[in-house]
Formats: structure tokens, sequence, C-alpha cells
């Protein structure tokens, strides 16, 4: 297996993120952490301080080439350092972003959500 870069158009990523935003509207907790960390970040490209979220939150993904031959294309979301999800593909070209920022949302939601109950309980 090899690692390879999937195509991922930052526009279009950003856009899905905001997306679901609009709808997660009555659960403020989310939005508002990402918000908030995302002002700290203090970086122009919405993209990389997206990610670095992730990574404070220990989400990420990686892309591999597997020897399936019909979907050859990998990309891996990882939880906590645990491949979480899969999303496979057979062409290399196909943009994943609007996916890919779904699937990455919903992974650091989750632990957004966790963070907040377990505060909840220490009070």
């Amino acid at each position: 297996m090899r690692k390879f870069e999937p195509k991922i158009n930052r526009t279009l990523f950003c856009k899905k993120i905001l997306e679901i935003q609009d709808y997660e509207g009555n659960n403020t907790t989310v939005v508002g952490t990402l918000e908030k960390k995302m002002k700290e970040s203090n970086g122009n490209n919405f993209y990389e301080s997206f990610m670095k979220i992730c990574q404070e939150y220990k989400v990420g993904f990686y892309a591999i080439e597997t020897e399936d031959e019909i979907e050859k294309y990998c990309v891996i979301i990882t939880f906590n350092n645990y491949d979480s999800l899969e999303m496979k593909y057979s062409n290399k070209n196909l943009d994943i972003s609007e996916k890919l920022a779904a699937n990455l949302y919903r992974q650091v939601a989750i632990m957004i959500k966790n963070d907040e109950y377990l505060q909840g309980l220490k009070k």
C-alpha cells in the first residue's frame, strides 16, 4: 500500500463545513467551540485552521492506494489514533472535499460534545 494525496478543493471543503454548521444551528456548543478555536488559530486559511482543530481533538485522515482492483483508493478517517471510517473509491481524481469535510466535522463534533459532557461531570 502506498500513500497518495487525495483531491481536496479547499473552497468546497470550507463551504461544506459552513453548511453543516448552518444545520447545527441549534447545537451552539459545537458551532461556538469551532468558531472560537478558528479565531484563536490566527490563520487566514480555513482548511489549515480546521485541520489544526482536528489535530487538537485527535481527529485526522490519511490516504492509501490499496490492492483492491475496483476501489483502489482509500481515505481513512482516524479518531483517537484509531481508524474510524474508510472512504473508498475507484477514481484517483475524484474530489472528496465534501465527504471528507462532513466526516471530519462529525468526528470533531463528537469530541467537542464528549468534552462538554466530561466538563459537566466535573462540576
